[in-house]
């Protein structure tokens, strides 16, 4: 038999580089003229699941047809040299960053997704999270790309095996096979795409099919089942590539993925792999080009360093509204990938290193990171790496029992503690009521009150509205329900209010900018309100006329993350910044508070009622310290733990305004 020798194919590294620059400006969240460039840029990862899936499988099957078996312990020999070394080289790096930039609640984080990376389950881990994928905060965790990798690594693990076994004992099942698992993977990614699009985007069997099309067109190939006349050769190539080009351009991050949709540039990846190979057109030209080639053949590497590197740039706020620092950060990521290419992934793949040494630098490296990550778990961060009242807010938050409060005591959204049969105090809201959920129950531990909590992230009160799925008439009623059938309780209201209710966010750097998320919001009436407002205002009436009821103004929001800030500069500033650091640093405008918070004091203020009392947080915060400025912090201790969201220090000072009303004027 002649050699099946897999010959080299440039265009192929071409389809790469395509890939992985479409994934590359897909994350600097580049606009022009009002619109997102390469909004569908996300879908390089699905063109690289379909040429791993072909060339890995050409790899085997051709081995197989050669030898009748295939040498397992070459192939993982060959993964473990393309993958790992690259891949722990960068994870030193950015660990390496970490240290300096990433806060210690981050820090833990990280660590973390270091251990599931080296257990191959990357994709679980940022599942089990629940980070979206796209979304701003999401951004800025610098290993999230690693859930492709996992994907691909447990492909690589259990596909050889499966094949080998199949091969041997039917191998002209195969293609029945390879079929059967696609049409049912894409079926589950269909369905889940409709009702868990975190799941579906991290999960496996989601995936798995992008990588099985590639398999079966590369046994179609190999057992010379697609052959075509050039004419329709050519029309098929370009067609292929148009049906990854037109995704990339259109698709954005709304559009389900993986779904039925991705079939169109999944099946159009296949057709460009297996129509380029000998036809020399036009397409292949370009795909063969030195610039191409030559991003293909670093586009692992580039793909390892571009999303942490855009992570930590992001963190340090380095590109921020600069056009020219991000192509800066690009130079970057190109110089990193050339490196990584010459000096860590060609010499680990040459087999005239033997595999024993390999291992020797491997293996090491990765008990060194595991124990790194283990011991910045156990250290909680280790926030002494920062100034005092960086590292004293740190631990007040790191420490705070919300995790085990939430696991002891609630259902869901619903949280009841101690002291049934007592008078009832609810607190109702979203993650600015949560906010206040610890250091309250602390306080009322004192008193002969039963505490009950519900509150949803990103859902305020609003009967008879349907903010998202979870967000709905049917949660709202539920609330209702628990508080009629316990009458003369307390109901505290808390909410980000202006996320709601207006248009314009904080200001950042002095400018106004338009809310993302609050214009993307779709909220659908469900009954007869005809805003939500009046939702809130009519239900809350209702309650304060057999319940004391407290509503909590807007807190003042900081347009900027208060801790990041002040940790950029703890890192690239002189020290003598923390010795003079007064009240006015990082403070925000009050005016603006005012302006944004217009139409909420409207809706509180309307609510009128001699059972109904108040409480205004920005009392505390705005003008108490600096004339016409929101503060932050007390030079000690920071209010915020991010942009919006008091820390525990800061909820103590407003939850004290709460328990005046309840205690003083019940």
């Amino acid at each position: 038999m002649k050699d099946l020798k897999i010959s080299y194919r440039p265009e192929i590294d071409g389809l790469r580089a395509i890939a992985v620059l479409s994934v590359i400006i897909y994350h600097t969240h580049l606009d022009l003229f009002g619109f997102r460039v390469l909004s569908g840029g996300y879908l390089g990862v699905d063109v690289f699941f379909v040429i791993s899936g072909y060339l890995i499988t050409s790899i085997i099957y051709k081995e197989l047809k050669k030898n009748k078996f295939l040498s397992l312990t070459n192939f993982y020999e060959r993964r473990i040299r393309r993958i790992l070394p690259a891949l722990i080289f960068m994870i030193f790096g950015s660990l390496i960053l970490g240290w300096f930039l990433l806060l210690p609640l981050e820090i833990v984080d990280f660590s973390k997704s270091v251990i599931s990376i080296l257990f191959f389950v990357s994709n679980f881990f940022f599942y089990s999270s629940q980070t979206e994928y796209g979304a701003v905060d999401a951004l800025n965790i610098p290993l999230l790309h690693t859930w492709s990798l996992s994907i691909e690594e447990q492909f690589y693990l259990f596909f050889p095996i499966i094949i080998s076994i199949v091969y041997k004992f039917k191998k002209e099942k195969i293609t029945a096979l390879l079929l059967f698992l696609s049409l049912v993977s894409l079926c589950v990614a269909e369905i889940m795409s409709r009702h868990d699009s975190i799941l579906n985007f991290f999960s496996t069997l989601s995936r798995i099919w992008e990588l099985l099309l590639g398999s079966i067109f590369a046994v179609f190939v190999i057992e010379g089942k697609l052959k075509f006349k050039y004419r329709y050769e050519n029309l098929l190539c370009y067609a292929g590539f148009l049906s990854i080009i037109i995704p990339i351009l259109t698709f954005n991050d709304s559009t389900r993925n993986p779904s039925l949709l991705t079939l169109i540039p999944v099946i159009g990846t296949c057709l460009v792999i297996i129509t380029t190979d000998k036809n020399k057109n036009f397409l292949n030209f370009v795909l063969s080009s030195k610039i191409l080639v030559g991003i293909g053949l670093i586009s692992y590497s580039l793909y390892l360093w571009h999303f942490p590197i855009f992570a930590f740039s992001r963190i340090t706020e380095f590109t921020q509204g600069e056009i020219l620092r991000k192509i800066l950060v690009i130079l970057v990521i190109f110089l990193l990938a050339v490196f990584s290419y010459w000096f860590v992934e060609k010499p680990f793949r040459r087999r005239k290193i033997k595999f024993k040494k390999v291992n020797f630098v491997i293996i090491p490296s990765i008990c060194v990171l595991l124990c790194c990550s283990l011991l910045i778990n156990y250290k909680d961060g280790v926030s002494k790496r920062f100034a005092p009242i960086i590292s004293n807010s740190l631990e007040m938050y790191v420490k705070s029992p919300m995790k085990t409060l939430f696991r002891d005591n609630c259902e869901k959204n619903f949280c009841f503690f101690f002291k049934e049969n007592k008078k009832k105090i609810f607190l109702v809201g979203d993650s600015h009521a949560r906010s206040l959920l610890v250091n309250l129950k602390k306080k009322l531990d004192n008193y002969d009150y039963q505490f009950i909590s519900i509150v949803m992230g990103g859902c305020f009160f609003f009967p008879e509205f349907k903010l998202d799925e979870n967000c709905n008439d049917f949660y709202f009623q539920k609330i209702i329900n628990l508080i009629n059938n316990n009458p003369d309780s307390i109901v505290i209201f808390s909410g980000h209010l202006p996320l709601f209710l207006y248009n314009l966010k904080v200001e950042n750097n002095g400018k106004k900018i338009i809310n993302v998320v609050n214009n993307d919001r779709v909220i659908e009436a469900t009954g007869s309100y005809s805003d939500i407002r009046f939702s809130f205002i009519e239900n809350v009436k209702k309650i304060a006329q057999s319940n004391k009821v407290i509503l909590v103004y807007p807190v003042p929001e900081v347009g900027f993350h208060p801790l990041r800030r002040l940790a950029n500069k703890n890192i690239l500033e002189n020290k003598s910044f923390f010795s003079n650091l007064d009240l006015k640093e990082l403070s925000t405008n009050f005016d603006n508070y005012v302006e944004r918070t217009q139409e909420s004091f409207e809706m509180l203020d309307s609510i009128e009622s001699s059972n109904v009392s108040r409480v205004y947080p920005h009392k505390i915060f705005c003008n108490s310290f600096v004339s016409g400025r929101c503060v932050v912090h007390d030079g000690s201790f920071f209010y915020y733990e991010d942009n919006t969201h008091l820390s525990q220090y800061g909820s103590e000072l407003v939850n004290s305004e709460i328990l005046d009303n309840i205690i003083l004027k019940k």
